[in-house]
């Protein structure tokens, strides 16, 4: 003889552990809001298509960008090394 499981009964803990993943999710996240203007913003561009700046600046292509990321990054990492 089979025995059924009663589905509505199992439904109860699944909502209740649901509830609770997407408060969790909710609670973890940002913190506060942070509005980025538009001279900051990051604009990937595709090879062989058109560009217009949004302001007047220096573009550089994405291998130069890297290499000058990673020498900010070295000297602030220099830098708070040496203050401490």
């Amino acid at each position: 003889m089979k025995t059924s499981v009663n589905k509505s009964a199992l439904a109860i803990p699944t909502l209740l552990l649901l509830a609770a993943l997407v408060i969790l999710s909710v609670a973890s996240g940002c913190k506060e809001l942070t509005v980025v203007s538009a001279d900051q913003q990051e604009t990937v561009v595709k090879a062989s298509k058109p560009f217009t700046p949004p302001a007047d600046g220096v573009y550089m292509s994405m291998g130069r960008y890297l290499r000058y990321r990673q020498a900010v990054a070295d000297e602030i990492q220099i830098l708070s090394t040496t203050n401490k």
